[in-house]
């Protein structure tokens, strides 16, 4: 195992705690694919959460890849040049969400270390 694998991946639950402004940002760098996967196996909840945190330009275009997963050319057999992951690749389409979700904290996570280490040192000083 490498050390990718071997570090658990976020739940999408852990969506609940996220502001609104990291969803969009998450949402910006997942593909299209795998944020409509996500989408239509999600609990509800999560499902508003990604929804009210994208622009309406962005659901619009959720609305339409929602509408091409659901429809048979979207078999990865009949288009296998395809990146799109078909309707049955939801564990696939899943852990890239989720390794997204992990990658995104970790870059977050410096940042808001030298926010804080700023804002301690303009109190102290």
């Amino acid at each position: 195992k490498s050390d990718r694998d071997s570090v658990e991946l976020p739940s999408m639950e852990e969506l609940r705690h996220w502001n609104g402004s990291d969803i969009h940002r998450l949402l910006s760098h997942l593909r299209m694919n795998v944020v409509a996967h996500a989408l239509i196996h999600a609990s509800a909840e999560i499902r508003s959460i990604l929804l009210s945190n994208a622009s309406r330009r962005y659901r619009e275009m959720m609305i339409l890849e929602l509408e091409t997963l659901r429809s048979p050319g979207s078999d990865p057999d009949l288009n296998p040049n395809s990146q799109n992951l078909g309707l049955l690749q939801f564990d696939r389409a899943l852990k890239e969400f989720q390794s997204e979700m992990r990658t995104y904290l970790r870059q977050k996570r410096p940042h808001s270390e030298s926010r804080r280490r700023a804002k301690r040192a303009i109190l102290e000083g």
